[in-house]
């Protein structure tokens, strides 16, 4: 009987590195938590330590710039509220950054209906969500390269935002839904149809 060149274990190994290779083409900046939901989500399913471990072999890690400074405030809220249309009691998820303490942005906040989360200074996990948010934003967006003016740097956000963070990044909390997902199962059909 002639001996087998490739074992059971190799070809599963195989099938889960091709899985996670093409997640990793897809979005480079992922790392191996967010390329095992992918793979999962194509039928190779596997431990994270499985994933990280081939992740590692192969070289494929998540692609961030060097940090080369930070572009201009952008006007988030409006556009988001824009974005949006009915925002009436959203919730205004915010670091405790200068740009959400001055009057403008509370008048705003009030002015759409919206309620603001900043808690009081120094609360254990005020906004840990957003701060998580603004991190990958920096280190997904805002970092990779320099950015000729305002608008560019806009799109970018913008497109990465609604491409990548609300339709393709699966989240822990969110049992492993996007944001998009999430949202869809969680809003009453009446609400979608307004």
């Amino acid at each position: 009987m002639a001996e087998r060149p490739v074992s059971d274990a190799e070809l599963a190994e195989a099938y889960r590195a091709n899985a996670l290779f093409d997640a990793h083409r897809d979005d480079p900046e992922f790392g191996h938590r967010f390329l095992v939901d992918e793979a999962r989500a194509a039928g190779e399913a596997m431990a994270e330590r499985t994933a990280w471990r081939i992740c590692r072999d192969n070289g494929w890690w998540s692609t961030f710039g060097k940090r080369r400074g930070r572009g201009k405030n952008v006007a988030a809220l409006q556009s988001a509220v824009a974005r949006r249309g009915q925002v009436d009691g959203c919730i205004v998820h915010s670091d405790r950054g200068s740009q959400f303490r001055p009057r403008e942005f509370v008048s705003a906040l009030t002015r759409n209906g919206l309620v603001g989360s900043m808690g009081r200074g120094g609360a254990a996990g005020d906004n840990a969500a957003m701060e998580s948010f603004f991190a990958l934003l920096q280190k997904n967006v805002l970092d990779r390269r320099s950015w000729a003016n305002y608008q560019e740097l806009r799109i970018a956000i913008v497109t990465w935002i609604e491409r990548t963070y609300h339709r393709r990044r699966r989240q822990r909390r969110l049992a492993r839904l996007t944001p998009v997902e999430y949202e869809t199962i969680m809003t009453p059909p009446a609400a979608l149809a307004a």
